[in-house]
């Protein structure tokens, strides 16, 4: 099973991006209580490739935005 698709297996991940910077991919994954949290870090510490994470916990989310329809542009 390729790493990608080993992620997408995983129910709890909602997101996963390929981004720039010192990490290779984000991904966003929503658990109802710390220790399902830690439960999902550990599957994905499972997945073929992965070999450390970084956490970040959003406390208090004020929106959350739909995505724009295209065509859709800051510029006018």
């Amino acid at each position: 099973m390729e790493p990608f698709d080993a992620l997408a297996a995983l129910p709890w991940i909602e997101e996963a991006h390929i981004v720039a910077g010192a990490a290779t991919l984000l991904v966003k994954v929503r658990t109802s209580s710390t220790e399902d949290l830690q439960a999902v870090l550990r599957r994905l510490h499972e997945v073929p490739g992965v070999t450390g994470t970084r956490t970040v916990v959003v406390l208090e989310t004020f929106f959350e935005r739909p995505l724009a329809p295209r065509g859709d542009s800051p510029r006018g």
